[in-house]
């Protein structure tokens, strides 16, 4: 999917959706916490934290609950999602990041960002996990959708990466990394590090 689409389908979402949640298609709040979770154990206190994908703002509010990080910028191409996550203050940049002029930070988060299906979804993995790394100073901490017999949802515009192959893709960008697949229902967590 174009950046254009991605905007229309989550501005789509957040004007049906009753919580944050919903909008960014978690299976549901706890869902949507396990992965600030596990985003949040590679971040330290005073570290800069890049939000690829940010929605309307749920990882800064985690964030600043558990006083972890100590700045933070996110990104998102759905103007409807910012105008929510705006609420929070001016911490938001609207769009595509894979063209943005973005500043690097410490640790960049891309939760859920690449599970859209497109015409390469690899070669899509591949250069939207390289341009993330490319803008981290010390890791990159992102999660997909992973083939998964168990668990599929019914949207057919979701990618489900085989893991094996998912995992080549990572470490093709940087050999240093935890991927992970059984802390998510179906999802691979990936951590790269420099």
């Amino acid at each position: 999917m174009r950046s254009e689409e991605i905007a229309r389908l989550y501005d789509e979402r957040c004007e049906k959706s009753e919580f944050e949640w919903q909008a960014a298609a978690w299976g549901d709040e706890n869902d949507q916490y396990g992965r600030y979770v596990l985003a949040g154990s590679c971040i330290g206190e005073n570290s800069s934290v890049l939000d690829v994908g940010c929605g309307q703002g749920g990882l800064l509010r985690f964030l600043r609950e558990k006083k972890i990080g100590k700045t933070y910028t996110g990104v998102d191409v759905s103007p409807k999602m910012l105008k929510k996550a705006r609420l929070l203050g001016d911490y938001f940049i609207e769009g595509d990041f894979m063209n943005e002029p973005l500043e690097s930070h410490d640790h960049v988060i891309a939760l859920g960002t690449f599970s859209l299906i497109n015409e390469d979804p690899y070669g899509y993995l591949r250069k939207s996990l390289a341009r993330c790394f490319e803008l981290c100073d010390k890791s990159l901490c992102a999660t997909f959708l992973i083939d998964n017999d168990e668990i599929k949802f019914p949207d057919e515009r979701l990618f489900y990466y085989d893991a094996a192959e998912a995992f080549r893709v990572c470490v093709g960008i940087c050999p240093k990394i935890v991927f992970n697949t059984g802390s998510l229902s179906c999802e691979a967590l990936v951590c790269m590090y420099k």
